[in-house]
């Protein structure tokens, strides 16, 4: 769920396992924005850490094409994490 601060507008996303926003800036996961935090244009999402390392096994990660720097980063991170480890805490800047 989402809510812009200027209107008071609720949006809710998709919680299914491929539903969200495209990431087109990592080639990671897609977005699933689970809360909002207000003025500071930041919403709060996680991510299993066995969910990171399956996704960059996958073709559409393994074929992404965006910014290499970042694809670079999130790949590490995946590669950080074990598979039992605890939900990755993310937050995004909503621009």
């Amino acid at each position: 769920m989402f809510t812009d601060i200027n209107s008071g507008h609720v949006s809710v996303f998709g919680r299914g396992e491929n539903e969200g926003l495209v990431n087109d800036i990592d080639g990671g996961l897609p977005i699933k924005l689970e809360a909002g935090m207000g003025k500071q244009s930041l919403a709060l999402g996680w991510v299993n850490a066995f969910q990171l390392k399956d996704h960059i096994t996958t073709n559409s990660f393994k074929s992404f094409s965006g910014n290499s720097k970042k694809k670079g980063a999130f790949q590490f991170l995946a590669n950080q994490v074990k598979e039992k480890d605890n939900p990755v805490l993310i937050v995004y800047t909503v621009k």
